[in-house]
């Protein structure tokens, strides 16, 4: 029988190995778009049954706040790598958002005093706006409905 750290070198030496093989898999994989529609009845059951099972608080009381820390701390030097690459995406959402402000702050109601009922209208009413103006619209960043168990509300955060 192999030892631990046997074992675990070779899964990290085949695993790195396999980069190739992964990037051929999604380039081979066709619509994923209509393929990841065609399951979301599956991911939704299996998200409201893991859920209702109490699948998900297990595992947040079986992770120490050290431990959670320590494996997203050793992940941060990806960080760079992660913002360079979603830098487009970003700046085309932005985009959007920035268009929306624009067409909508001038059309609100003055400001009043800090603090006042004025103030808070008018911040109700933007607020208003902006969700109307990216709820549920393709191509913006609308905000996730994220289902709870026993729901089937899903609505997937888009950009």
């Amino acid at each position: 029988m192999k030892d631990l750290n046997t074992t675990v070198g070779k899964w990290v030496k085949n695993v790195q190995a396999a980069g190739p093989d992964y990037v051929a898999g999604v380039q081979r994989t066709g619509d994923w778009q209509q393929k990841t529609s065609n399951s979301s009845n599956a991911y939704r059951e299996g998200l409201n049954a893991a859920m209702a099972a109490g699948k998900w608080e297990k595992g947040v009381q079986n992770t120490p706040n050290q431990t959670w820390q320590a494996n997203t701390i050793n992940k941060s030097n990806r960080w760079g790598q992660g913002v360079n690459a979603g830098q487009a995406k970003y700046a085309n959402a932005m985009n959007n958002v920035l268009a929306q402000e624009a067409n909508i702050l001038p059309s609100l109601p003055a400001s009043g005093a800090k603090g006042s009922e004025a103030n808070i209208q008018r911040s109700s009413e933007f607020q208003r706006r902006m969700h109307a103006a990216f709820a549920g619209a393709a191509g913006t960043m609308a905000t996730p409905a994220y289902p709870t168990a026993g729901t089937t509300a899903y609505k997937p955060m888009t950009y």
